[in-house]
């Protein structure tokens, strides 16, 4: 080494720069400053939470898959519809035709009756049971507006009705006269065929 000392201060400043280096380097692997920016710790994105499947669906779409279930949950089951009820049909043929019924169908039948005359309807012949039930066999009132209940006004004109029931297939006719009691021959008669069809 010379006397001026030149090579001791370059090792001096060798020194210093390799512990300055070592000194960076170690901040950097320390935790301290670095050139290179820190990332954001990342954080989860958002996930879509199981009502993303059963929110109501957009407007004008119909309702949500939920509410369709809950609606199918809690509605009642349908109930068995009940046996059809068919209306009274008013027979209108005259004495001695045929008229077709279904099985179930009821039908009604209304006489004049000449009760001023102690005239009253009766059946000289029934109907098979098993075609055709009678349901009802009735004397009416008369019409007069001045008639006393119960007591007919001469001339007032009273009605016989009978309702009938189709039972079962089949073919039956019955005859109703009209006639009182202490007479052997009637004052009208009428009589129906019916024919009853499942």
């Amino acid at each position: 080494m010379g006397t001026d000392g030149t090579p001791g201060w370059r090792r001096v400043i060798l020194f210093l720069a390799l512990v300055l280096l070592g000194a960076g380097c170690s901040k950097d692997q320390s935790g301290g400053p670095s050139s290179v920016p820190a990332s954001p710790t990342p954080t989860a994105p958002a996930t879509p939470t199981a009502t993303a499947t059963v929110a109501p669906a957009p407007s004008g779409t119909g309702p949500s898959p939920v509410a369709a279930a809950a609606r199918s949950a809690t509605s009642t089951p349908t109930a068995s519809p009940s046996p059809r009820v068919t209306p009274t049909v008013q027979v209108s043929q005259a004495s001695g035709s045929t008229t077709s019924l279904k099985s179930g169908q009821v039908i009604s039948l209304k006489l004049q009756e000449h009760a001023d005359g102690g005239y009253g309807w009766q059946f000289s012949k029934q109907p098979s049971a098993a075609v055709l039930s009678v349901v009802t066999d009735q004397s009416l009132p008369a019409s007069s507006p001045s008639s006393t209940v119960g007591t007919p006004t001469p001339g007032a004109t009273a009605f016989h009705r009978w309702t009938f029931r189709a039972v079962g297939p089949g073919t039956t006719s019955f005859t109703v006269v009209e006639l009182r009691p202490s007479d052997a021959n009637p004052l009208h008669d009428y009589s129906l065929t019916v024919v009853v069809s499942p």
